[in-house]
């Protein structure tokens, strides 16, 4: 089976990234995996392995990489025998991927890794993008397979009357289990002894919420100020949330660690976790705060009602700053919940599929995209 693959992630040029490590592992399942990447220009092919080949646009503009992608693609499809091609959303890429399938005659997949239907966040965004939503339900009808990354997701296309049939969940792979027995290898809590902390790890973006979360923080902190607020992470957000805390005199209480690789070290000292985000498409941090038995407080979005149950391995809560409040005092207060979530969030670490299982899914899809 050789597949075609449509995206965006330039990571994917960098053979030591963690995207690439896993590409490579998807290559081994088939004859050959062939990735065509939005790029601008400065990139060069490259081959990852014996089974997977990585193709730049290398575009002069933003605007032309459909454009450029759809001309790399008919040449990778005219000089390899293609069996199906797999779009990695379902936007720009997906137009390109129907457009190529319909001429080529080729099987049809497309991956959503975001709840772009499911919630009205998306929908205050600019013209551009309420376009991309307009114009995605013409390309599921198009695809032989949908794959998505949650519950969530799969339940928001219910509106677009596809067949479900051909509608499957399955979340990226990672090696949560591992960071249960990781060492920590910096001790963070030495600084901050005597502290309550409550960590967030996430982009920082505006769907994340994270001014509200550093409100909240200011109220809880004039009750209990002992507590820090730990943000890792970076973003667009990072300059205005900085100004926010300093505004309302939290400058030395809510600490911003910048993005860090090492995030056990963080997870494994934390007193609690935190996503209060509008939307979500899967939130690996969730997991991993479960895997490291840090308890997680979080709104209804990815994981939530299907991994995370609510007051049974995390707290589900609604998106309002009075529940958060409410959550993390009832929480650092509440000795046997604490450790009943800890427990049971290590329960539903450990069931979740090995890597060997995972990739055997993986390939199942592509093979029932086939015969579609």
């Amino acid at each position: 089976m050789n597949i075609l693959s449509i995206g965006t992630d330039t990571k994917l040029f960098d053979p030591t990234s963690q995207a690439s490590k896993r590409i490579i592992k998807y290559g081994e399942l088939v004859n050959h995996l062939h990735l065509v990447v939005y790029s601008l220009k400065g990139f060069a092919i490259i081959k990852l392995s014996d089974h997977v080949t990585i193709y730049p646009t290398n575009s002069s503009s933003k605007f032309l990489y459909p454009l450029n992608a759809c001309s790399v693609s008919k040449k990778v499809i005219k000089e390899n025998k293609i069996d199906l091609i797999s779009a990695q959303d379902p936007f720009e890429t997906a137009l390109i991927g129907t457009k190529l399938s319909k001429k080529f005659k080729l099987k049809l997949q497309i991956q959503i890794h975001g709840n772009f239907f499911g919630t009205e966040y998306w929908k205050k965004k600019d013209i551009l993008f309420k376009l991309r939503i307009f114009f995605a339900p013409y390309f599921f009808k198009r695809a032989d397979n949908i794959r998505v990354v949650s519950i969530q997701i799969k339940e928001s296309l219910n509106k677009f009357n596809l067949d479900q049939d051909k509608i499957d969940v399955l979340p990226i792979f990672f090696n949560y289990k591992a960071l249960t027995n990781q060492e920590i290898t910096e001790n963070i809590r030495e600084k901050y002894q005597g502290k309550k902390i409550l960590l967030t790890i996430s982009r920082l973006t505006p769907e994340k919420n994270l001014d509200r979360v550093i409100k909240v923080f200011s109220r809880l902190n004039n009750e209990l100020n002992d507590t820090l607020l730990f943000i890792v992470g970076e973003g667009s957000e990072k300059a205005k949330l900085q100004a926010l805390s300093h505004e309302l005199g939290m400058e030395s209480k809510v600490i911003f660690f910048g993005w860090r690789e090492d995030i056990h070290n963080f997870l494994k000292i934390a007193d609690l976790f935190i996503l209060f985000s509008e939307t979500e498409g899967y939130n690996r941090s969730v997991v991993e705060a479960m895997s490291c038995l840090c308890p997680v407080i979080m709104t209804n979005v990815g994981p939530a009602g299907d991994l995370v149950i609510n007051n049974e391995n995390g707290l589900i809560i609604d998106l309002d700053d009075n529940k958060l409040l409410e959550a993390i005092k009832f929480l650092l207060s509440n000795h046997e919940l604490r450790e009943q979530l800890i427990k049971k969030g290590l329960d539903s670490v450990n069931s979740l599929p090995s890597e060997e299982e995972y990739l055997k899914t993986y390939l199942n899809l592509w093979q029932k995209t086939l015969t579609n």
